[in-house]
């Protein structure tokens, strides 16, 4: 079977703010990746997101640097839910997976995930 994806996806932990609507949203939900492409990112979020909801996105990338020191690229976006595991909101369910495709990602931003990529494929 081919791969459909247009973009590489890595698995790798990026700490990840999502809101519903803009960023001072009191909604907002901290978490971090199970996977991550430029085009998009999956992970695990605490209450029901449903599909084709806008949010907001705010990614915290770490590089090494040439003293191989740590900084961090903050990368802001919106995003749409294309997928929520479960389907369906339910009181037995304390973790959800949600798969957001990024939107009205800037180019260069789209390219720091890229490096992002590279570095952690290396």
């Amino acid at each position: 079977m081919r791969e459909k994806r247009k973009y590489k996806r890595i698995y790798a932990d990026v700490v990840v703010r999502i809101a519903e609507g803009d960023l001072s949203s009191p909604t907002h939900i901290n978490t971090q990746t199970l996977n991550i492409s430029s085009g998009g990112a999956y992970c695990p979020v605490s209450r029901y997101i449903p599909p084709l909801i806008r949010v907001q996105l705010t990614l915290l990338l770490p590089f090494h640097n040439q003293l191989h020191q740590t900084e961090t690229e903050f990368i802001t976006c919106q995003g749409i839910v294309v997928r929520t595991e479960p389907e369906q909101e339910s009181p037995d369910v304390e973790e959800y997976r949600i798969g957001i495709l990024f939107s009205n990602l800037d180019e260069s931003d789209r390219r720091k995930i890229h490096r992002f990529i590279m570095e952690k494929l290396k």
